[in-house]
């Protein structure tokens, strides 16, 4: 069944079976039939884009940005410091910790009444 026989044309493309059992698009259907439009870029290429345009005075706002990092880091900003020095030095590494589960008995807590 192609994309244009019935899943194209329909509001629940599901329901005339161009999924399977499982619930899994069939060969040949789309769950986007129209796609992607032509030369929308993603949110990262627009980023970067946006990061790299000059003003009138040569400076793009990823330097603006950077600038103002390390100016709330000197401040004392603790966020604006670790960022700076992940940036730079690369995160910590972390422990990846395998605890088993442990059995831990449950005491009922009594309260006694002082009068």
């Amino acid at each position: 069944m192609g994309m244009s026989d019935s899943c194209e044309d329909l509001i629940a493309p599901d329901v005339a079976g161009c999924r399977d059992a499982a619930g899994r698009w069939t060969a040949g259907t789309s769950g986007n039939p129209a796609g992607r439009p032509r030369g929308l870029g993603s949110i990262v290429t627009e980023l970067r884009r946006l990061a790299a345009e000059r003003d009138e005075q040569g400076i793009t706002p990823a330097h603006r940005i950077a600038a103002e990092l390390i100016r709330l880091a000197e401040a004392g900003d603790l966020r604006a410091i670790r960022e700076v020095m992940d940036r730079l030095d690369g995160a910590p590494a972390r422990a990846v910790v395998d605890i088993e589960p442990q059995r831990i008995e449950l005491r009922p807590i009594t309260f006694e009444r002082r009068d």
